[in-house]
C-alpha cells in the first residue's frame, strides 16, 4: 500500500503565518510533515508527498500537484492499486497512525474525529474514484458548495451530501490528533505542550481503573459513587494516564475523550479518593508498534 501525504493546498486560511506553509510549521521542535514522515518510516511503509514546493524534498519523494477548480482533485490517482491518503496539515499521534496503518479493509475506510477526516484507506480504488467524480461533477454544476473528503464519504454511504453524519466505513479517533487550518489552531496546539500537565477527559465507555486514586475533580454523570468509571463521567488526570486511556493500552482502545488541557496553576495537589472495587482491572502493558516489512 502506498501512503500519499497531501500538501498541495493553497493555504488561504493559513495566510503564510510565520513565513512558512502550515505543513512546515514546528510543533514541539518538529515540523508537521517531518513528524508524519518520521513515523511512517518507523512503520517501514512506502509514501510520497504531493506538492510542487521544493522545500518538501528533504522529507521524501514528492509528486508535483496543484489544483484550482476543485479541492477534491487533491485525491490524485497515482497509479497504485492500494493507497492511503494522509493530510499534511494534521498532527498525528502515534496511536492514531498505528490505527490507520494496522486496520485492514477490503474496500474503503475513513479515519477521523467526528468533525475532521485524518486518513482514507483505499483497496477498492475504482469505487473511490467513482464517488470522487460524482462529487466533483456536482460541485462544478453548482449543486453543492464544496468538494472535500466528507462529500466523498457521504456519497459512498448514501448520505445527503450536505448532511453531516457518520455511519459505516469510519474509524473514530478521539485523541490529540487534529488538523491545523488557521494560525489560531496552531497557537492552541502549541499551548498543549506548554502550561500544565493535567487533562480533563470524559468517559466514553465504562471501565475499571487500578490507578483510580490518581484521578481528580471527578464529576459523575449518574448516581454511582463506586470506584468504577461510567460513560459520561468527567475527571482530570495526568497526560500520561490520559494517553493510556486514549488507546495506549493493551486493548489499543480509547475509553475517554479529551475535553481540555488544564493550565498548571489550576491543578489541585490532592486527588479525590473514592473506594475502588474489590477486583480492579490490571493495567495492561503498552504495546510496541508493529512494523510492516
Amino acid at each position: 500500500m502506498k501512503y500519499i501525504i497531501m500538501c498541495a493546498g493553497e493555504g488561504k486560511r493559513w495566510g503564510n503565518y510565520k513565513g512558512v506553509p502550515k505543513h512546515l510549521i514546528e510543533i514541539n521542535g518538529e515540523t508537521l510533515i517531518g513528524r508524519t514522515t518520521r513515523m511512517l518510516k518507523e512503520y517501514n511503509v512506502d509514501y510520497v508527498i504531493t506538492t510542487s514546493d521544493k522545500r518538501y524534498k528533504k522529507y521524501g519523494k514528492t509528486i508535483p500537484q496543484s489544483y484550482n477548480d476543485c479541492e477534491i482533485d487533491r485525491f490524485e490517482d497515482i497509479g497504485e492499486k492500494e493507497i492511503c491518503y494522509l493530510y499534511g496539515d494534521v498532527y498525528y499521534t502515534d496511536y492514531a497512525l498505528n490505527i490507520i496503518i494496522n486496520t485492514p479493509t477490503n474496500g474503503i475506510l475513513f479515519f477521523g474525529s467526528d468533525q475532521e477526516i485524518f486518513g482514507i484507506k483505499i483497496v477498492n480504488k475504482d469505487l473511490f474514484m467513482e464517488h470522487k467524480n460524482i462529487v466533483k461533477q456536482l460541485f462544478l454544476e453548482g449543486k453543492i458548495w464544496r468538494s472535500i473528503g466528507w462529500e466523498v464519504y457521504r456519497s459512498l454511504n448514501e448520505i445527503p451530501l450536505e448532511e453531516h453524519q457518520i455511519k459505516d466505513n469510519f474509524v473514530l479517533i478521539q485523541d490529540w490528533t487534529d488538523d491545523i487550518d488557521f494560525p489560531s489552531d496552531y497557537e492552541k496546539f502549541v499551548n498543549r505542550f506548554k502550561g500544565g500537565n493535567m487533562v480533563k477527559v470524559e468517559v466514553t465507555e465504562d471501565f475499571t481503573l487500578e490507578r483510580f486514586g490518581e484521578l481528580k475533580n471527578i464529576i459523575r454523570a449518574g448516581v454511582n459513587t463506586q470506584g468504577r468509571l461510567y460513560k459520561g463521567d468527567v475527571f482530570e488526570c495526568s497526560k500520561d494516564l490520559a494517553d493510556y486511556l486514549l488507546g495506549g493500552n493493551k486493548l489499543e482502545k480509547a475509553f475517554v475523550k479529551v475535553i481540555e488541557l488544564i493550565p498548571e496553576k489550576e491543578v489541585e495537589t490532592e486527588p479525590i479518593v473514592e473506594p475502588i472495587e474489590e477486583e480492579p482491572a490490571t493495567e495492561p502493558k503498552k504495546t510496541k508498534k508493529k512494523s510492516k516489512k
